[in-house]
Order: C-alpha cells, then sequence, then structure tokens
C-alpha cells in the first residue's frame, strides 16, 4: 500500500499552514479535513467547510452523485442551519417564503379529522431530496467519485482511499445508514428492523393538494401528502411488513394497500412515475452510540444517529450536525484545539439527536399500532376531534 499525503493537504504544506494538532496558537488556521460519504452530511459540511476556509476531500463510493429518495420537508432547525453554514440562501433561495401548505391535518382513513393546525405552525420548506442533493453539491466542490474510501480503526485522521492513505487533521465519516466507517471504530451497536416498510413518491406534474399536507393513521399503516413548492405533490406510506421483501411494482403493491382510502391518495399515487417510487425498509440503531468521536474520526448524519423516518428529522439532523461540527471545527482552528473541539461537538449532539432518534421510533410505534395500541390510538384521535371541532371530513 502506498502512503502519500492529499493533494489538499499538500497544497496547504506548500502555504506554510501547519496541522492544528494540539495547537494553542489564537491564529486561525484552515484545517485539513477528510469526509467519507457525499450524501446531505457530507456535502453540506463540505460546503459549509469550505466558505470558511478550510480545505476538504471529500469521498464517494457511488460513480455518480444521486439523491436517494423522493421528497423532504426542512425544519426550522434545518432552515438555521444552512444559514450557519452559509449556505441557505444559495441552497434554498426564496423556498421559505413560497411554502404552499396552508393546513397540516392528522386524518383517518375515511377522511375525518382528528387534528388540523395552521402549517406555518410547523415551519417545514417541502421539497425533493433531488433539487437539496443537486444545491448542495453545487458548492461542495470536486468530489473523489466511485473510490472506496475508509477511516481507520485507531481514529486516526486518515482516509483509505483505493489503497492510498491519504493524511488529514481530522476525518469525518458520514457515510449512511448502514456506515462501515462506524464498524471500523468498534462503535457500531448494529441495525433494528422497526417492524415496517415505507414507499415515498413525487408525482410526475403538477397536483393541486389545495395547501393542505396531512398525514393519515389506520390499522398499522399511514399515509402522508405534501405539496411541494414546485407545484408537484410528494407522498410517503408505511405499514408493517416482513423486511426484505421485493416485488416487480412498487406503485401497484401501494395502490393495492392504500387505494381505498380517503381521496386523493390513490390520486396522487397514480400520478407518480411507478419507476420513481421507492421502497424501503425502516431500520434504526440497535442502541444509541457511545460516543460520536474516535480519536479524530467523528461521526455525522445517519452514521451517527440512524433513526427511523416518522418525524422526517433524519436530513434535517444531519444538517444540524454539518452546522454544529463545521464551528466546532472553527474553534479548533481559532486555537481551542481539535480534542477540546471534537469533543464539545459530541456533547452538544449526541444527546440531542438520539433524543429525537427516541421520539421518531416512537411515534412509528403509536401512528402504526395495531390491537390493543391501535385501539387505543383511536380513542386519542377521538379525543382530539373532539377537542379541535369534530371528526369531520377533510374537505
Amino acid at each position: 500500500m502506498r502512503q502519500r499525503r492529499s493533494r489538499a493537504a499538500a497544497g496547504c504544506a506548500a502555504r506554510g499552514h501547519a496541522s492544528l494538532a494540539g495547537m494553542e496558537s489564537p491564529t486561525v488556521v484552515p484545517l485539513r479535513v477528510g469526509i467519507v460519504g457525499a450524501g446531505i452530511a457530507g456535502l453540506a459540511l463540505a460546503g459549509g467547510l469550505r466558505r470558511r476556509g478550510h480545505v476538504v476531500e471529500l469521498f464517494e463510493k457511488a460513480p455518480r452523485l444521486l439523491a436517494v429518495g423522493a421528497g423532504i420537508s426542512l425544519a426550522k432547525g434545518a432552515v438555521k442551519a444552512l444559514d450557519e453554514l452559509g449556505l441557505g440562501e444559495d441552497v434554498l433561495g426564496d423556498a421559505v417564503e413560497r411554502r404552499t401548505a396552508v393546513t397540516a391535518l392528522l386524518l383517518r382513513p375515511d377522511g375525518s379529522a382528528a387534528l388540523r393546525v395552521p402549517a406555518k405552525r410547523l415551519h417545514l420548506v417541502p421539497m425533493t431530496r433531488a433539487a437539496l442533493h443537486a444545491a448542495l453539491a453545487e458548492h461542495a466542490g470536486d468530489v473523489h467519485l466511485g473510490v472506496e474510501a475508509s477511516v481507520v480503526a485507531s481514529g486516526a485522521p486518515v482516509v483509505v482511499a483505493d489503497g492510498e492513505r491519504h493524511e488529514f487533521d481530522v476525518v469525518v465519516a458520514a457515510d449512511g445508514v448502514r456506515s462501515p466507517s462506524r464498524e471500523v471504530l468498534g462503535l457500531d451497536t448494529g441495525l433494528r428492523y422497526a417492524g415496517w416498510t415505507t414507499w415515498r413518491g413525487v408525482t410526475t406534474d403538477p397536483f393541486d393538494l389545495r395547501g393542505r399536507m396531512s398525514e393519515t393513521w389506520g390499522g398499522g399503516a399511514m399515509v402522508g401528502l405534501v405539496p411541494l413548492i414546485d407545484g408537484r405533490a410528494y407522498w410517503f406510506a408505511a405499514q408493517h411488513a416482513p423486511p426484505g421483501v421485493t416485488v416487480a411494482d412498487a406503485r401497484a403493491d401501494v395502490l393495492g394497500r392504500f387505494g381505498h382510502w380517503h381521496a386523493p391518495i390513490r390520486h396522487v399515487v397514480e400520478a407518480t412515475d411507478a419507476g420513481g417510487v421507492v421502497r424501503t425498509d425502516a431500520y434504526d440503531l440497535t442502541h444509541p452510540l457511545r460516543t460520536y468521536v474516535h480519536g479524530r474520526v467523528v461521526l455525522v448524519g445517519d452514521a451517527a444517529h440512524a433513526m427511523t423516518p416518522n418525524l422526517g428529522q433524519g436530513a434535517n439532523q444531519a444538517l444540524v450536525d454539518a452546522a454544529a461540527l463545521a464551528e466546532a471545527l472553527d474553534d479548533a482552528a481559532r486555537g481551542q484545539g481539535l480534542a477540546a473541539a471534537l469533543a464539545g461537538y459530541d456533547r452538544h449532539r449526541r444527546r440531542r439527536s438520539q433524543r429525537v432518534a427516541a421520539n421518531s421510533r416512537l411515534l412509528g410505534q403509536v401512528a402504526l399500532a395495531e390491537g390493543i395500541g391501535g385501539r387505543t390510538r383511536e380513542r386519542v384521535l377521538g379525543t382530539l376531534a373532539t377537542l379541535t371541532g369534530g371528526a369531520r371530513r377533510a374537505r
């Protein structure tokens, strides 16, 4: 195996920059950062760090950048994180002002409303994952694509990519739910199947949801509908099912399961290209990680806190991670020292993100409850309907 300094590292050395390991000087010196994984977390962090003047190399095993998924709703914290990274205006443009949902509804399968609130209270910015991914990629800089990259077990700031060692000041593992880095570092607690499968899609053409975003709960299953700022509709569904099942036509599968639910669920699914329906089993970490940092390698996004999608917070928490880590690395560049900066990131993000993951799993268990749990949920929904004006149909 050959060993060499990365091109970015060599560039820093040529300009006379030293490593910040153990540095106590207040002088701001750019860090050399290696990032493994070019998903939302990796791209956002790369863009934010570059804008701060740090030197970044980003490694991705896929041969080209592809957004996995259909739609996404950015919460207030994620929008703030993009602003803190210096990416908000470029990535979101006027999306915050163009939010199209007026009312948010919690419904039953027959269309009766258990809860309705003004959508503006949720502070959500719905968009496609492809649009978010592409916008982040524009500002992330060059990416090493089609590269098998890994961290080293000792936690040294090294990325091994196609047999070559690239040395950095710090390495970030942003390699997803099934993170190989998490396992190499000895932090992995394993994944557990949540008990349900999810389906997602975006209509091919504009679809008028009349300003309503909704979730419908019932019988161990749920469906969500969200209007996107480009006029199309994003939908998602979940139902108890065994893991690892494949079907020839995922859209037909969804229609068979949910086509008899209230309008316009069937019409929204039918308006989606059959090849654009994504089916994914829901997994999260078996146990929360004891730390997000090992040596000078740090975990972000799903690699750190893989969670079920029930709160829609996976990508949101990844963006918050990226902003928090960028700030921590700035602290290191100002002389705090890397060990202290990474420990601060771990303290700040681990408890918060793990709480979100636990709440997401709990919400999924409630929304998809069957038997006694399902009957309890229905009583709660009935009480909510009474408190909020009766179980009238959402028209």
